[in-house]
């Protein structure tokens, strides 16, 4: 797509220009790109934001140092008076973070809400920014204009309705799982199967603790799941957890308690090891109020 980009140096009223063959085919013919301020630009309507995330620290580095290659899509329209982003919601994001007053964009005046949500979708997948998570949202959305889950799949995204109907399934994982996709080696199947391992053994699997895991230590699939397997298996032949232990002298009859060295990870404490803790730590707290200060 870059290479229909065809720049011109110089300006016109007084701002630089670029003619564009349309970025997408729903643009149809020749377009201009133009400088066009932020504060013209409603920053607050994400209606045709797809992305989990809004992740920019490489393209803040990128623009800043090559400049804005692709420019954003906008949409006028009669009733509003600041111009609709349709596609380029990151871009934006970059450019206000540098601390850029002005984006490239292509200023559209005749697009219908069907054919924004076309632009927006089939721009993002042209250049592969989608990943497989946003395009779910985007299956969703588009479903949430009435078409059909195998229409969408089919003319918007050329898949088959079974891969549609596993990308749109991810629209349903957790939070932590849908901002983990994407980032550091963790993939959709880590997630995917990551929620199996959840359903299968309850809340013994840590969703934060594993994906981080997962992108520290750079675990494939495989690898993961081995990893979960074992822990489980070491976690049913650990011991209690013991903070603290009470004694009491057999002369005088005076009790008093002596902490243990206890190294904890509380990502890998089970429940009932968790709730021994907690009821040890309430016991000392217990004791000392109860003792009387020292004279």
């Amino acid at each position: 797509m870059a290479k229909q980009l065809q720049k011109r140096r110089g300006t016109t009223g007084g701002a630089r220009v670029r003619e564009v063959l349309g970025p997408v085919e729903a643009l149809g013919t020749r377009r201009t790109v133009e400088s066009v301020n932020l504060a013209d630009i409603d920053l607050e309507d994400t209606r045709f934001q797809f992305r989990v995330s809004l992740r920019v620290a490489d393209l803040v580095d990128s623009i800043g140092r090559h400049g804005q290659q692709m420019p954003v899509i906008l949409r006028r329209q009669p009733d509003r008076p600041k111009l609709q982003v349709v596609s380029g919601f990151r871009r934006i994001a970059a450019i206000r973070k540098i601390g850029w007053p002005t984006v490239s964009a292509l200023v559209l005046d005749d697009l219908s809400d069907a054919q924004a949500w076309k632009v927006s979708v089939l721009e993002n997948e042209a250049r592969k920014t989608y990943t497989d998570l946003e395009r779910g949202y985007a299956i969703l959305a588009w479903q949430g204009m009435g078409m059909s889950l195998q229409e969408v799949a089919e003319t918007v995204f050329h898949l088959s309705r079974k891969q549609a109907s596993r990308l749109k399934s991810l629209v349903s994982l957790p939070p932590v799982l849908q901002e983990a996709i994407g980032t550091e080696g963790f993939t959709t199947t880590h997630a995917l199967v990551l929620k199996q391992l959840r359903d299968r053994f309850g809340a013994r699997v840590d969703y934060q603790y594993w994906t981080e895991t997962v992108r520290q230590e750079g675990l494939s699939i495989s690898q993961m799941r081995a990893a979960v397997l074992r822990f489980l298996k070491d976690e049913q032949q650990q011991d209690p957890v013991e903070i603290c232990v009470y004694q009491k002298d057999p002369e005088t009859g005076r009790e008093w308690l002596r902490l243990k060295p206890v190294k904890i990870d509380p990502a890998r404490l089970t429940d009932d090891q968790r709730a021994a803790i907690i009821q040890d730590l309430k016991d000392i707290l217990a004791t000392l109020e109860a003792t009387p200060e020292s004279r």
